[in-house]
């Protein structure tokens, strides 16, 4: 069964949608967006009280943190290495279930090499061991998301964890998988754009349902659709104004809510206006029809 939870800004509270959380019995997600937010001793207080504030209204209820995306290349760099060890401890302090991390490795198009992939993924999964150590002793666990195969403007690449066989190698007790069906939708639609180009153009055969082949390894969900706006993606669209098909998402939705026991799913589902949720809640109508 699918407990649902909703992203929030740990430097914003107003956006918790204190409302909906009752009515919906939601749940909550913690995010900070950029690394240099973690850099000096006035922001983590702020973070600190923030979590404390929430712990003590809602308490039970934030059950993730995700780490930063912006400014936070860990495997290269020794200094956000010890932010994420930090950002762990702060997690497992408050006793939240899981932190949920990007790899973050994001490469401009000019130097991107595909043939180089295999060998980053291979220095991550050294470091994942490393982490998977630490984690011995913490209640908190860790769960990397997969991410699209291109990013949102089709300039950029973070695609070391994209497909379900690039986690092949994840066999730890305490660093498991979030499936972002979001982005692994953009990436299934994606490769079929392409495959429909031509018969000669030849893509990799997946189906939409592939990253099931992991549950085992899966601890957590994050959904939306996206918009294809002027050859740019844009995430966080409500399944039902999406471009995927709707009806693809609703199957998954459903398989998922079946067969797993009391998993969370996060809505990340984009605003105009984040202290409203006026996209949210048409999107939880949304999964009430199906």
């Amino acid at each position: 069964m699918i407990k649902y939870s909703v992203p929030f800004l740990i430097t914003e509270l107003p956006q918790i949608p204190a409302g909906l959380l009752k009515k919906n019995n939601l749940f909550l997600e913690g995010t900070i967006f950029d690394c240099k937010q973690l850099e000096n001793k006035k922001n983590w207080d702020l973070i600190l009280r923030n979590m404390s504030a929430v712990n003590d209204k809602y308490k039970g209820k934030m059950i993730a943190l995700h780490f930063p995306t912006e400014n936070a290349n860990y495997l290269n760099s020794p200094i956000i290495q010890q932010k994420l060890i930090d950002f762990i401890n702060v997690a497992d302090s408050f006793g939240i279930e899981k932190v949920v991390l990007h790899s973050n490795y994001i490469q401009k198009e000019d130097v991107y090499d595909k043939t180089k992939l295999e060998s980053i993924r291979k220095k991550f999964n050294t470091f994942f061991k490393k982490l998977d150590k630490f984690l011995e002793d913490k209640k908190t666990i860790v769960c990397i998301e997969n991410m699209p195969i291109i990013g949102n403007d089709g300039t950029d690449f973070d695609s070391i964890f994209v497909f379900p066989q690039d986690f092949s190698d994840f066999k730890y007790k305490n660093i498991k998988i979030t499936w972002d069906i979001g982005h692994w939708a953009y990436t299934f639609y994606f490769i079929k754009a392409l495959s429909d180009i031509s018969p000669l153009v030849k893509t990799d055969r997946i189906r939409f349902e592939d990253f099931s082949s992991l549950k085992n390894k899966i601890a957590h969900f994050h959904f939306s659709s996206f918009k294809k706006i002027n050859n740019v993606c844009q995430e966080g669209v409500c399944p039902q104004y999406g471009a995927f098909d709707q009806k693809t998402l609703g199957k998954i939705i459903k398989k998922i809510d079946s067969g797993w026991s009391d998993i969370y799913m996060t809505l990340e589902i984009g605003e105009k206006d984040y202290t409203k949720r006026t996209n949210l809640k048409k999107t939880l109508d949304w999964i009430k029809t199906i």
